[in-house]
C-alpha cells in the first residue's frame, strides 16, 4: 500500500467515525427528549403544588424538548454531509473503487436520502431561526400557504402560515422556503441512522479486507527480501 494509498484509507477511516459519531450523539439528543416526555407525563401526579407552579415548571422541562430536537436536527445534518462525502472519499482510492460494490454503495445512499427527505432543510431552520424571523419580509419567505396540519398548528386552505418550529409527540416540523419540514426525534430514527451506518460500515470492510491482506503480505514480502542479505552476509 503507497502512502496516498494509506492517506485515503485515513481519510475514509475518519469519515466513518465521524458517523459513527454523529448517529450516537443523535441517539443522546433522543435520550433527553424522552427523558423529558417521561418527567412531563409524571407532572399531573407528582407536580409542585400549584397550578401557576405546574404551567412555569411545564413550559421549562417542554423547552428542554426543544432542545433535544433542535441538537438532534443538527446532528442529523452532520450525518447527512459526511455520509454524501463517502463515495468521493472511496473514490480515491483505485484499489478500493475496484472493489468495491458500487451498487450496494448507491443503496445505502438512497436509505438516508429517502429515510430523511428534510434533513438539510431542517438543519437551515435551526440553525438560521434568528435570520428566517427577523422581519415581516424575512418570515414571508418562508410562509406556507395552503392546509397545513402539523397536529398542533393547523391552517385552512387560502391561508397562509409560518411555522418557527413545532413539536407533535416526536415530531419536530417548521416551514422553510414555503413547504413544510419535519424529521422524528425518536428511536425509529435512530433505529434508521444505525441502520444506514452499518450499511457503510460492512460494504467498506468487504472492499478493503482483501487490500488489508494484500498490504500485510507485501510488507512481509519485502521484509523477507530486506532480511536476506543479511542472512547470507552472517553465513
Amino acid at each position: 500500500m503507497t502512502d496516498e494509498e494509506r492517506d485515503n484509507f485515513s481519510a475514509l477511516s475518519g469519515a466513518l467515525r465521524d458517523l459513527e459519531t454523529y448517529a450516537d450523539s443523535f441517539s443522546h439528543a433522543v435520550d433527553l427528549f424522552e427523558s423529558v416526555s417521561a418527567t412531563i407525563q409524571e407532572l399531573p401526579a407528582n407536580g409542585p403544588p400549584t397550578a401557576d407552579h405546574i404551567r412555569e415548571h411545564v413550559m421549562r422541562i417542554s423547552n428542554w424538548k426543544f432542545i433535544a430536537a433542535r441538537d438532534g436536527a443538527m446532528m442529523l445534518y452532520h450525518f447527512g454531509k459526511v455520509r454524501k462525502e463517502v463515495p468521493s472519499l472511496i473514490r480515491r482510492s483505485k484499489p478500493l473503487t475496484a472493489r468495491i460494490d458500487l451498487e450496494r454503495l448507491g443503496r445505502a445512499g438512497r436509505m438516508f436520502e429517502e429515510g430523511f427527505k428534510d434533513w438539510a432543510l431542517v438543519r437551515k431552520q435551526v440553525a438560521h431561526l434568528g435570520d428566517f424571523g427577523k422581519t415581516a419580509e424575512r418570515r414571508a419567505e418562508h410562509y406556507v400557504t395552503g392546509e397545513v396540519n402539523t397536529g398542533t398548528i393547523h391552517s385552512a386552505e387560502g391561508n397562509s402560515v409560518y411555522i418557527a418550529g413545532s413539536l407533535h409527540g416526536c415530531t419536530y416540523s417548521a416551514t422553510v422556503e414555503g413547504r413544510v419540514v419535519q424529521y422524528n426525534c425518536s428511536r425509529a430514527t435512530v433505529a434508521k441512522l444505525a441502520a444506514v451506518l452499518e450499511e457503510h460500515f460492512e460494504l467498506i470492510k468487504i472492499a478493503a479486507e482483501p487490500l488489508q491482506r494484500e498490504a500485510m503480505d507485501k510488507f512481509f514480502a519485502e521484509r523477507t527480501a530486506a532480511q536476506k542479505p543479511r542472512d547470507d552476509a552472517r553465513h
